[in-house]
């Protein structure tokens, strides 16, 4: 029977949304009140039961009675000839079912949130003496923002015991029965209970637990075999999710939860620590994507978290993290091009005036290469200008890498803006263009070459182990590669095999190498590319990532 474009009471009929076993719900318009309504009308053949029909008005009637934000409102119910209805509340969205079709198995989280407010109506209507009796996915409809409301309250009872079932007719779905429903027997408000338990099962594994290719086959299944696990079908599932189905699934009503909502509250407290086992992975991930300077998905993924955990202490801190390295690494970035632009500078001024003044030994480190000595000053740029720039540009390289190492303290604002402002001097200084002026003549005076002096480490001599290295602990001293203290560059041994040196971004780190105890930490302010020990084992030589070389003294 087709009823679109037909009126029917008030209420014209636009579109059939829905067909189920024993109604036919179509979308209406009611103009009196300007407003869409769900229509649900009972199929011809089911209208030659008058006890049936009777009984369908009367627990519709009654259902009317239900208000609860999950439960559909029933506007009115009538009768035009032979045609019986029922009009609703029309609902925005899909069903459970639909959404099931498209998005397959649910995560734990969404699982929990529409179980608990399936729950909640059900013990509403339980309270008042409802028994759904045919709950299930059709049956529930999912709108915005997974808000959920509970349909079709009534129309199963109404055909119990009628001429409908005792001619043999099946009223409900097999495959959401329980097992007392399936038997015939009398039910009350744990059979709604185990239906729910079913449709929770589907919605974490995408598909009911018990099928079969006869309504018969279902029903002895939910009678006499038990469910399969639910990691048989969702593996890496949590073993505790199975033991709450498997209590709300028991075959005896007695060995169920007492009521829907202690199953959503056993459900909940599961979901909650899965999900804050998987939050605290998510965060993990995020922090290994900044240790390899995989800064904006870091960023992206924390700032994604903290919206929803806004209270989460340890996302907060994880993504002040992420923001805070993403700027210090395009500080970094400014500083290498500030460098490439001192380093022309440099050479475009040696290339000038070879014999420029330059006491503070800037222009080899930018320039790679040393001036000639000679006097006076620049005609166009006094010393202290360039060694004010270089100093500058170096001190602000120290002060990023510092401040990126694993276990420096974090940078003081104070210095960092004081930084900031000498950069800006010798950003300004670096940009102008170099004067052609000729540098004063050199005087016949000669200028005194310095003594190069070696850094002594203070402090007691180093220990001597009893034994030399030997293959026993050799594998050991592999392990220091791990140790977290900045990256590797070189390792090395003292000519005698006392003494372990490692070169880090950090600085040098010396070892007894026969303890692997850390005996000494040369702070050396850059990045060490190379260590080396003279042939006497009384110098440690390392090469930086500026290209200076530095000797320090082991007393």
């Amino acid at each position: 029977m087709d009823l679109i474009g037909r009126t029917i009471g008030q209420y014209q009929i636009l579109d059939e949304i829905g067909r189920g076993g024993m109604a036919v719900v179509y979308k209406a318009w009611q103009p009196s009140l300007n407003r869409y309504v769900a229509l649900k009308v009972l199929p011809p053949q089911f209208t030659f039961d008058r006890e049936f029909v009777e009984r369908f008005l009367r627990e519709a009637q009654a259902a009317a009675g239900l208000r609860h934000p999950n439960i559909v409102v029933i506007y009115d119910v009538g009768r035009q000839d032979d045609t019986f209805y029922i009009v609703m509340e029309y609902l925005e969205g899909r069903t459970l079912k639909q959404l099931i079709e498209e998005e397959g198995p649910l995560p734990p989280a969404r699982v929990g949130h529409i179980v608990a407010q399936v729950a909640a109506a059900l013990d509403y209507a339980h309270q008042r003496g409802f028994v759904h009796r045919d709950v299930k996915p059709a049956n529930i409809f999912v709108g915005p923002d997974d808000r959920v409301t509970l349909t079709d309250f009534g129309i199963a009872k109404a055909a119990w015991n009628t001429h409908l079932t005792r001619t043999g007719m099946l009223i409900g779905t097999p495959e959401y029965m329980s097992p007392e429903q399936a038997r015939g027997e009398e039910v009350d408000a744990r059979t709604d209970l185990y239906s729910l338990g079913i449709v929770a099962y589907e919605m974490l594994t995408g598909r009911v637990p018990f099928g079969g290719t006869t309504p018969h086959a279902v029903l002895h299944q939910q009678i006499y075999e038990p469910p399969p696990p639910l990691r048989s079908l969702r593996p890496g599932s949590s073993p505790a999710v199975d033991e709450i189905l498997n209590k709300a699934l028991a075959k005896q009503p007695a060995d169920r939860y007492v009521t829907a909502g202690d199953f959503a509250r056993a459900l909940d407290r599961v979901v909650a620590q899965i999900e804050a086992h998987r939050l605290r992975q998510q965060v993990a991930e995020a922090a290994a994507w900044i240790a390899e300077g995989r800064y904006d998905e870091a960023t992206t993924r924390l700032e994604a978290l903290a919206q929803m955990y806004p209270d989460d202490k340890e996302i907060a801190a994880a993504l002040a993290n992420a923001r805070q390295q993403a700027r210090l690494a395009a500080l970094y970035a400014e500083v290498q091009q500030l460098w490439a632009q001192a380093r022309t500078k440099a050479e475009e001024l040696l290339a000038a005036a070879p014999r420029y003044p330059d006491p503070d030994g800037l222009l080899p480190r930018l320039s790679g290469r040393k001036p000639e000595p000679g006097a006076g000053q620049h005609a166009g740029y006094p010393a202290w200008l360039w060694a004010g720039a270089g100093l500058a540009a170096i001190a602000l390289i120290v002060l990023v890498i510092l401040a990126t190492g694993g276990r420096q303290p974090a940078i003081n604002p104070e210095a960092t803006a004081q930084a900031l402002a000498r950069l800006w001097v010798a950003q300004t200084a670096l940009a102008a263009p170099i004067s052609t002026h000729t540098p004063a003549p050199a005087t016949d005076t000669p200028v005194p070459t310095p003594t190069p002096s070696l850094p002594v480490l203070s402090g007691t001599p180093f220990p001597r182990p009893a034994a030399p290295i030997s293959p026993d602990n050799a594998d050991r001293v592999t392990q220091l590669a791990r140790w977290g203290r900045g990256t590797v560059s070189r390792v090395a041994y003292s000519p005698d095999g006392a003494l372990l040196a490692v070169a880090s971004s950090l600085g040098i780190y010396l070892y007894d190498a026969g303890t692997l105890e850390e005996v000494r930490f040369i702070e050396t302010g850059t990045w060490i590319n190379s260590v080396a020990f003279s042939p006497d084992g009384a110098t440690v030589a390392s090469g930086s990532r500026d290209g200076t070389v530095r000797l320090w003294g082991i007393p």
